[in-house]
């Protein structure tokens, strides 16, 4: 299993020790094999930018994808974990936040142990851009915390605190998009869409085949998977055409396989959810290869 972060919170990237209570970090890429998601003596506020992948704490998996911030207590093993039900590719912004400052946080900001928003319990809160928009907030962040050299830890102290509030705004407005324990009909629906996903699926076929109307089917996807029928299973294409491109299948022959009707909107709809093109996505795979080579 890969660490994606180093154990030792205080050691600086010049190598000299130095205790940040505050440090932002920026990655992105593929998941070739589980990522250990821990820093000892720090709570973890992930933004995803971009991607589809899983998530586990304890026994429990998560789908996680574009706009969804995972709030994370100290010293609690969790992972970003590869599947073939996803397409494995993450790009997040993370602020991690020292416990000595939270708890000096906690008597200015009661609302962080309040029972909507408790930052000693793990969350995963699903965001969009129409309520607030948090990309341009994590991504303003890092960009500032990297300028501002020697001083990055006053400026993201302060920062900080102003992202905690924003954030917590956002879950006592809308609470209902925490995430929650799927019942017995979002596992049968979304094991129907993965059997499916190829064909021609409306939303009505859908609500007819499960007894709802189509309103409550549109409720449903939106409060239990954060997106939509068309989305949901636009993903679930996309993550076959990322399979494929991965056994060197050509991209017009991934195209058909994954459920487009031409390449055009192949390469539209693969561009817009990974934010590369299809070729740029097999030039990274033959330079994994190369790599492991």
């Amino acid at each position: 299993m890969k660490k994606l972060y180093e154990q030792s919170p205080e050691m600086h990237l010049s190598g000299k020790r130095h205790l940040r209570h505050v440090k932002c970090t920026h990655h992105k890429g593929y998941l070739m094999e589980d990522l250990s998601m821990i820093k000892s003596g720090f709570y973890e506020i992930s933004f995803c930018k971009s991607g589809d992948f899983l998530f586990r704490i304890g026994q429990k998996r998560h789908f996680i994808t574009n706009g969804d911030i995972l709030v994370i207590p100290p010293d609690i093993p969790h992972y970003f974990t590869s599947s073939d039900l996803v397409a494995n590719y993450y790009d997040f912004i993370t602020v991690w936040l020292e416990k000595s400052y939270i708890s000096n946080l906690k008597s200015q900001l009661p609302a962080l142990e309040e029972s909507v928003f408790n930052i000693d319990t793990p969350h995963l809160l699903h965001t969009t851009n129409k309520l607030c928009n948090f990309e341009e907030e994590f991504e303003t962040f890092y960009r500032e915390y990297a300028s501002y050299g020697e001083l990055s830890e006053t400026y993201a102290c302060g920062a900080s605190t102003c992202l905690l509030v924003k954030i917590i705004n956002y879950a006592l407005k809308y609470s209902n998009k925490f995430i929650e324990i799927e019942s017995d009909q979002t596992n049968q629906i979304v094991r129907y869409l993965d059997q499916h996903f190829l064909k021609e699926i409306g939303v009505e076929d859908l609500a007819r085949t499960f007894h709802m109307s189509k309103s409550s089917l549109n409720k449903f996807f939106q409060k239990q998977l954060n997106t939509t029928c068309h989305q949901y299973i636009l993903k679930k294409r996309l993550t076959l055409a990322v399979s494929l491109i991965r056994q060197d299948v050509p991209l017009k022959t991934v195209a058909v396989q994954s459920g487009f009707g031409d390449y055009s909107s192949f390469f539209r709809a693969f561009k817009k959810m990974y934010h590369i093109s299809p070729t740029e996505c097999q030039a990274d795979n033959e330079k994994l290869k190369k790599i492991k080579h």
